[in-house]
């Protein structure tokens, strides 16, 4: 489908950015998630080091992260770049983490005047305790260095809460007649941090926020690449435990007063790698080529005339996306028909016109500067000498040529006339007549010793006729007047 560039112009409303083009975005999103993992095993050690009642927590912080990003990324040009944003609040990180534990005993029981009584174990039929970590944090992606904030936190702190209460008895622990009860009370803070650690390409990695990555982009009107996020987490924090028992054996009776038992769960460093996304752009593409010639054209080449005076530049738009620009051209000579818009839909083609208005050689270039990212097609414009022909005849008189020719206008007048075929009068003996001036080239009609310009030869030849015929009358009766006068 063609149409002409100055039929576009009237409908345009497309005006192109200045100095730089984009591609439309390509949506990411990308996430992450682990489960059934174990930042943290805990062993507190008996507590305290020494003495007839003492304690042990051995277990783990356990559970499972998470975490989205969405954004966008960007494919920019005239020089061809990557980079990515993301709306305010479009990611978000989530902690739910439990902590597990195994209470143990240890008892050395001295009884007065009697046996000591040693026990070790885990107090039995008691499945642990689990309290857990739960929060989520939203922000925006991707957390990169520069941004602000470049990270995000999600934190969860327990107050001090009973976990349980337990009454002991020989079932429990295998001492006759041994009761008590337990207490264990417990709290804690954890904390998750993330911070953006780069994105990804094959390309190369954008470690700064508001980067842009060099792209180097092919020929052809699509660009495909892949994009990894990944994200860099700590998780810390510290459990508080506040173990408190009270064991009974008939009159006697042994204490263990509530106690602070700090855990530390030292920093864990780990590298989250988000899921590999594949993004696409589609890329403006335009091709011109010379009509007439069915030459390709492209930046540096030569568009030649030779001696014709115009040029058609066909321009298609090879890509699915809209071409936009201008074309114009330059050199003494040289004129672009209609105004140069450029706008061109997918498959679509336009011509642009070039005239050259000198009958003498002349070198000229067209521009033609579009959104396509290979950048302006630039071409010399290159036009020969029109060579005049002279007529057929030399411009020398005919074989029996018996007299003057026109004169400088209408009528008889001395000059290099050119009778009739054969250099003999017409009927009457006259000879034709002609006119001089400026004239087209001419071209010869057949029959005749005369030539008529623009190659209207039967309606020039009609001229002479009359004209020779007016001029034999005119002669004839000077002729006659004279005679009559003798």
């Amino acid at each position: 489908m063609r149409h002409p560039l100055a039929t576009l112009a009237c409908a345009l409303l497309f005006a192109l950015p200045a100095g730089a083009h984009e591609a439309t975005p390509s949506p990411v999103q990308f996430s992450y998630s682990k489960e059934a993992f174990r930042p943290w095993s805990i062993d507190t050690g008996w507590m305290p080091a020494d003495g007839p009642v003492r304690t042990r927590f051995i277990g783990f912080v356990g559970g499972g992260m998470s975490s989205n990003a969405s954004g966008a990324v960007h494919l920019s040009w005239p020089q061809p770049s990557l980079w990515a944003d993301a709306a305010d609040g479009a990611g978000q990180l989530s902690m739910d983490l439990g902590v597990e534990l195994q209470t143990y005993l240890h008892l050395e029981l001295q009884i007065p005047n009697g046996p000591l009584i040693v026990w070790e174990g885990p107090i039995p039929l008691f499945p642990g305790f689990d309290y857990r970590f739960a929060n989520s944090s939203a922000f925006t992606p991707f957390l990169l260095e520069g941004q602000d904030p470049a990270s995000v936190l999600v934190t969860d702190n327990i107050q001090q809460t009973e976990l349980y209460s337990l009454s002991l008895t020989d079932l429990i622990i295998p001492i006759p007649g041994i009761e008590g009860e337990i207490e264990v009370t417990a709290g804690g803070l954890l904390d998750t941090v993330m911070r953006g650690a780069r994105l990804s390409f094959p390309e190369g990695d954008l470690t700064q926020h508001g980067a842009l990555l060099p792209a180097p982009l092919p020929p052809s009107p699509y660009y495909q690449t892949d994009v990894r996020y990944d994200a860099d987490v700590t998780y810390q924090g510290t459990l508080l435990l506040q173990p408190a028992l009270v064991l009974h054996l008939g009159p006697l009776e042994w204490e263990l007063a509530q106690f602070d038992l700090p855990v530390p769960l030292s920093p864990v460093n780990e590298t989250w790698q988000f899921d590999t996304k594949t993004v696409g752009f589609q890329v403006p593409r335009v091709t011109a080529s010379v009509v007439e010639s069915g030459q390709a054209i492209g930046p540096g080449d030569t568009v030649d005339f030779g001696a014709a005076r115009s040029r058609t530049v066909r321009l298609t738009n090879a890509g699915a996306v809209t071409v936009g620009g201008t074309a114009s051209v330059s050199g003494d000579g040289f004129s672009l028909g209609g105004s140069g818009v450029v706008m061109l839909l997918p498959g679509q083609s336009a011509d642009l016109a070039i005239a050259y208005g000198r009958t003498f050689a002349g070198t000229g270039s067209l521009s033609i500067d579009t959104n396509d990212p290979a950048g302006a097609i630039a071409v010399a414009l290159q036009a020969s000498d029109v060579v005049q022909q002279p007529p057929p005849d030399g411009g020398t008189p005919d074989a029996g040529d018996p007299g003057p020719g026109p004169g400088p206008g209408p009528g008889p007048g001395p000059g290099p006339g050119t009778p009739d075929a054969g250099g003999t009068p017409d009927a009457g003996g006259v000879t034709d007549g002609g006119t001089s001036g400026p004239q087209d080239p001419p071209v010869d009609l057949p029959g005749c010793g005369c030539s008529s310009a623009g190659g209207a030869a039967p309606l020039a030849l009609l001229v002479l006729v009359v004209l020779a015929l007016v001029r034999r009358r005119q002669r004839t009766a000077d002729q006659t007047g004279t005679c009559q006068r003798a």
